[in-house]
């Protein structure tokens, strides 16, 4: 039954079972359906309208698709500064809420790319969330991810 409402074949063919509770608290939207996340739904300390949505993550689900994957350390994702929502940059892209605006930190007429978070309302620069990543996790990057 989890399989089919979530669409997740693991549940069914994955070599580690996963506990029936587990499995009920998936069935039920009070646990992540994400099996490498398995978080507690709902997330602690967000009363936001992103996750007030049944079964939402905001460990690892993209707050613009609501969905997951099982990419980590890419620049596939893009995270707010504020309160810590994610989305895959492709949705952020195609929904326009990753595009040009107006600088938040130089003088007025130049432009730099930003991230709108719907969770929070907030816009953060992208130059510094890339930044990061790079800094942080490139080294780990294999020729799949590169390319």
């Amino acid at each position: 039954m989890v399989t089919l409402k979530t669409g997740i074949s693991d549940y069914l063919f994955r070599k580690n079972r996963f506990p029936t509770s587990e499995v009920v608290e998936v069935f039920l939207f009070s646990r992540c359906k994400n099996p490498t996340c398995s978080s507690v739904l709902p997330v602690e300390d967000c009363d936001c309208k992103i996750c007030a949505n049944k079964g939402f993550c905001s460990a690892c689900m993209c707050q613009i698709c609501l969905k997951f994957d099982y990419a980590s350390n890419t620049c596939s994702w893009v995270g707010c500064n504020v309160c810590s929502h994610w989305c895959h940059a492709d949705c952020g892209i195609q929904m326009q809420y990753i595009k040009p605006g107006p600088s938040l930190k130089e003088s007025s007429g130049t432009t730099e790319m930003q991230f709108y978070c719907l969770g929070c309302g907030h816009t953060s620069e992208m130059f510094g969330f890339v930044k990061e990543v790079f800094l942080c996790v490139a080294r780990e990057w294999g020729f799949e991810v590169l390319v």
